[in-house]
C-alpha cells in the first residue's frame, strides 16, 4: 500500500465479498482509501476525481458509494456529494446532495439502490431517502433521530432499518420498517455512550445490546424483538468495554471484552445460547 507503511495508520477495513474489500489509512492530514479485487493479494489507490477527498466508503453487494468533498485538509472540507461506482472504484458518477447536506456531517447508508442520509440540523434532525441510487433524494418530515452530529442507520432491507443515535454522553435507539418514514424508539434504559456497551443488529425483527458496565442491573446484555416494543435482558457479558459485539444469528456471537481497562485484560468471548452463556475463546 503506502512506502514504508506497517499499517499502524490503519483507520478502517471492510470486504463486501472475499475478494472486494477496501482500507483507509490515515497519511498527514488526509485521509487516504485503497481497495483490493483479488482478496487483498494487490491494493490500488481510491480516487473519484482530482482535488476530491473521499469522507467515506458505503458498499453495497453491487455498488461503491462514497461521500466525496473538496477538502484543505482533514475535516476542513466544502461541497459535500455522494458519489457512485462499481465495487473496483475505478469508474465513479457523481450527484448532488440536498442542500443541508452539501455542507457535511453527514451520516450516508446504502441498501442496494435505496440510500439514506441524516444530519442534525440547527434545531432538528434531518433525514433525507433516495430509490434511484442518489440521483434524487426526499426529505422525511419529523425525524427524531437526534444526534450529536448524524445518526449511524444499520438498513437490513429496502424498508427495514436500525439507527444508534449518540446524544453526547447518552446513545439512543430506533427502529424503521418503512423505510424510514416512521420510527419506534427502542431506548428504554439509560444507556451510556462511555460505558464500554455496544450494539449489533441481527435482521429486521432482532438486535442485541450490551448496556456495559453502568447499567446497575444484574445483567447487561438484552435482547430486541417484537419490532423494537420488547427488550429482555438475557446474560452479562461483565465487560469493562465490550470493544466488539457481532451475532451470525440468534444464537451464535462472539465480543471482544475488556475486564479492568488494561489492553492485557482483553479476550474473546463466544456464546452460542443467544447471549445466556459466555465461554472463553483460546487463542494460543
Amino acid at each position: 500500500m503506502v512506502s514504508g507503511s506497517s499499517l499502524g495508520n490503519l483507520g478502517e477495513l471492510m470486504f463486501v465479498n472475499p475478494t472486494d474489500g477496501y482500507a483507509n489509512l490515515n497519511v498527514g492530514d488526509f485521509f487516504v482509501w485503497y481497495a483490493t479485487t483479488d482478496g487483498a493479494q494487490s491494493w490500488h489507490r481510491v480516487r473519484v476525481a482530482p482535488g476530491e477527498s473521499i469522507l467515506e466508503l458505503a458498499p453495497t453487494h453491487h455498488e461503491l458509494y462514497a461521500v466525496i468533498a473538496r477538502c484543505t485538509k482533514k475535516y476542513v472540507c466544502t461541497d459535500y456529494r455522494i458519489a457512485r461506482s462499481t465495487l473496483t472504484a475505478s469508474k465513479w458518477t457523481t450527484e448532488v446532495v440536498p442542500k443541508p447536506l452539501s455542507a457535511g456531517n453527514f451520516a450516508l447508508d446504502v441498501y442496494n439502490s435505496n440510500v439514506w442520509a441524516n444530519i442534525q440540523g440547527p434545531q432538528s434532525p434531518l433525514l433525507f431517502a433516495s430509490n434511484d441510487e442518489g440521483q434524487k433524494f426526499s426529505e422525511l418530515s419529523t425525524s427524531p433521530l437526534a444526534s450529536v452530529n448524524a445518526c449511524n442507520l444499520i438498513p437490513m432491507s429496502p424498508s427495514s432499518l436500525w439507527a444508534e443515535c449518540p446524544t453526547g454522553m447518552d446513545v439512543s435507539f430506533f427502529l424503521s420498517n418503512n423505510a424510514g418514514a416512521h420510527w419506534t424508539s427502542i431506548s428504554r434504559y439509560a444507556y451510556s455512550g462511555t460505558g464500554g456497551g455496544a450494539f449489533d443488529p441481527v435482521s429486521r425483527s432482532l438486535a442485541y445490546l450490551n448496556f456495559g458496565t453502568y447499567t446497575g442491573r444484574a445483567k447487561d446484555l438484552y435482547v430486541i424483538t417484537d419490532s423494537g416494543h420488547k427488550v429482555t435482558a438475557v446474560g452479562n457479558l461483565a465487560c469493562t468495554s465490550t470493544n466488539y459485539l457481532v451475532f451470525s444469528d440468534a444464537t451464535r456471537g462472539l465480543a471482544i471484552c475488556q475486564k479492568n481497562g488494561m489492553e492485557e485484560s482483553t479476550y474473546l468471548l463466544r456464546t452460542s445460547d443467544g447471549g445466556r452463556a459466555w465461554t472463553k475463546v483460546n487463542l494460543s
